[in-house]
């Protein structure tokens, strides 16, 4: 019985241990956390004083029963490009996956809206 209570006491004393083990990891964690936090909100606030965007392009989303289909979204953004624009870049101002993007190209090519000006770059007739 006395062998039993010492193992016990042992067991409690390293469970003593690794809690506080375990607390000190939790507040280093934290201060990182908070400082990272602190850093990337620093950050912005500079780039806001420099007059940098701090948010991406605009993206035109289509909305059905306003007007504004996947296809003429897709042909505002090639309007918008006075060289011409690539699929990444019409995907990163509609939002659309590439298999829209590609579909909605080939649909705007059958109706003679638009024509490739190279591999890939698309531009208005």
């Amino acid at each position: 019985m006395k062998a039993v209570k010492k193992e016990l006491r042992d067991v409690i004393k390293g469970l003593k241990i690794l809690a506080q083990k375990t607390e000190k990891i939790e507040m280093a964690l934290s201060k990182a956390s908070a400082k990272t936090v602190l850093a990337a909100a620093q950050r912005r606030a500079a780039m806001r004083v420099r007059g940098v965007k701090t948010r991406g392009p605009r993206r035109v989303v289509a909305r059905r029963g306003r007007g504004m289909t996947a296809t003429d979204a897709v042909y505002a953004t090639i309007k918008r490009g006075r060289k011409g624009v690539t699929t990444t870049q019409i995907k990163r101002n509609t939002g659309f996956d590439d298999k829209k993007i590609w579909n909605v190209i080939n649909r705007l090519k059958t109706l003679q809206k638009i024509k490739s000006a190279r591999r890939g770059i698309y531009v208005t007739r």
